[in-house]
């Protein structure tokens, strides 16, 4: 045997060591239970308790929709109410072309006949809002922004 042949087989040998125990260590309890789990189809208690500490995502609020008929809108204005830092998520939807405010913010929203537009935007400032129809001055809607 040459001095290569040699090297190669002694590498060769390393390497089905080293494979062998990766493959046949003893696996800590975690992935035993883990394993024994996901064959059986079942969760530990333990898993269970893990799941329960995790926070939950909470779904995402509607958008808030307000309809406008004649340059008014239908029904009573809205109330909408939301946490300092949360996302206000407006919808609005006119017969009419309309230019909306939503005072606070600053913010206007133009909305063309039969085109329900959407606006959202974060809600950073504590307080009482009016969102008003600017073409016709009429209060559509009130945001309250809790601390």
């Amino acid at each position: 045997m040459t001095k290569g042949q040699r090297i190669g087989a002694l590498a060769l040998a390393v390497l089905v060591a080293v494979v062998a125990f990766v493959v046949l260590r003893p696996a800590d309890e975690d992935s035993t239970t883990a394993d024994r789990r996901a064959t059986s189809g079942t969760a530990s208690s333990t898993g269970d308790a893990k799941k329960a500490d995790r926070p939950q995502a909470e779904p995402a609020p509607a958008d808030s929709e307000i309809r406008l008929r004649d340059g008014e809108v239908v029904g009573e204005p809205e109330e909408i109410s939301l946490d300092q830092g949360d996302t206000a998520r407006i919808e609005v939807s006119s017969d009419k072309a309309a230019e909306i405010h939503i005072h606070g913010y600053d913010k206007y929203v133009k909305v063309e006949p039969g085109k329900p537009v959407k606006t959202r935007f974060k809600a950073d400032l504590e307080g009482i809002f009016e969102i008003e129809n600017h073409d016709t001055a009429v209060k559509i809607a009130e945001l309250r922004v809790n601390p």
